[in-house]
This record gives C-alpha cells, sequence and structure tokens, in this order.
C-alpha cells in the first residue's frame, strides 16, 4: 500500500478475540473507531461465534501525515483531536474551502448494513435525510451515518442525529474522495452484542464505554 503512493490503509479487526487487534497494532496501525453489529451473527471464525451481530474495531496506518482542516463538533471533539494527534496528522489553521453539498445513501444487503454519506448540509436536510433513513431502516440491522469534517454545520447535524439515536463510532482519515469523517451508528435491530466484545488495547476498552455511555445518553 505504501509502495502504492496510496495516504493511509485501515484493517477491521473483529471481536471475537484480541488476536486481529493485536495484529493490527503490531503493523503501527492506531485505533479509531467502534462499529458495533457490522459483523453479521451468522459469521464465524473456527469454533468461535456469537450468537449477537458483533462489532470491529478500526484502525488506521497512514502514510503520508499530511496538515488536515476540519471542523470537530463540540459533544466529539476531543475525541476527535485525540486521535488525529495519535495518528500524527497537525490540524491547520487554515480557512475551510466549501465542499460540494450531498447526501447519499450505501447498502450491503449481504451483512444488512447501510450507511448514509453527509457531505454538507444539503438543501432541505432534514426531509432528506428522514426519507433516506427509511430507505437505510428497510433492510439494514446495522445503519452508521458518515459526516465530512469539512461540514461547516457538523454541530447542528450531530444534534439532529444523536435526536435520531446516533451514537458515536469513530473517526474514518481519508474514507471518501480523500475526505475524513466522523461515523455515527444507529442499531435498527435488538440483536447486537455490546458486552461479549473482546478488547486488545486500553483504548479499544476506552472507546467500548465511552460508545456505550454515548448511546444510552442519546436514548
Amino acid at each position: 500500500a505504501e509502495s502504492l503512493g496510496l495516504y493511509a490503509i485501515y484493517g477491521e479487526a473483529i471481536m471475537f478475540h484480541p488476536f486481529s487487534q493485536k495484529a493490527n497494532l503490531k503493523h503501527g496501525m492506531i485505533e479509531t473507531a467502534l462499529q458495533l453489529g457490522e459483523v453479521a451473527s451468522w459469521i464465524a471464525q473456527k469454533d468461535i461465534k456469537f450468537e449477537k451481530r458483533s462489532g470491529t474495531l478500526v484502525g488506521y496506518k497512514i502514510f503520508k501525515h499530511k496538515k488536515r482542516t476540519l471542523y470537530a463538533p463540540k459533544v466529539y471533539k476531543n475525541l476527535i483531536l485525540d486521535r488525529y494527534k495519535k495518528a500524527s496528522l497537525p490540524i491547520s489553521k487554515a480557512v475551510i474551502r466549501p465542499i460540494k453539498k450531498s447526501l447519499r445513501l450505501w447498502e450491503n444487503r449481504l451483512l444488512k448494513i447501510s450507511g448514509i454519506i453527509i457531505d454538507g448540509k444539503v438543501k432541505n436536510f432534514e426531509n432528506r435525510f428522514n426519507l433516506l433513513f427509511a430507505k437505510a431502516k428497510l433492510r439494514g440491522e446495522m445503519i452508521y451515518a458518515d459526516i465530512n469534517l469539512h461540514t461547516k454545520e457538523i454541530d447542528e447535524i450531530v444534534e439532529f442525529l444523536n435526536k435520531k439515536r446516533f451514537f458515536y463510532s469513530g473517526v474514518l482519515f481519508y474514507r471518501y474522495n480523500g475526505f475524513d469523517y466522523l461515523r455515527l451508528q444507529y442499531e435498527n435491530t435488538h440483536n447486537v452484542e455490546e458486552k461479549l466484545n473482546v478488547c486488545y488495547s486500553d483504548y479499544c476498552k476506552f472507546l467500548t464505554k465511552f460508545v456505550l455511555k454515548d448511546k444510552k445518553r442519546v436514548s
């Protein structure tokens, strides 16, 4: 990946056991997001299987440490900036250029997960989001909302999503078209494992507690 000139590579470590997480850390990745329920309940590894949907822990290895510009929502600002610091990605004070505003849905029907990508606050945002959210809930047992960190109205959008019971997942670097995104998550099923997920690192343990606390807050 580095020889290809990529800016970063990421791994999603399953949470059946600590070994996948340990492997990511051994290769210099930093953990940035916890995705509850991403792994379908029918997926197993050898003899390890959860009855419910289990989670993944996202880790990034950054190859190019370019200065980044961003709007960080107040409610999650400290967590977001901590990950930038850990990734050695300096924050620029330069003026953040406007982005092309859009709102779009993606689906993975096999794994029964959906997502809504939010690039800025489009016209009639709430109504348009609600339409995509309704579509996502038809097939997605887990629904993610990815908010471009160049979104000026990010505080307003995060507040709206929290009221919809979306809670914290983490930071995704260079996720779409070179931009960084804040990922929030929504459980569209009660079949999500939250107690038996295994953590290897102290940060994973901290993030798990924060995510579950944030879920309780928005509920």
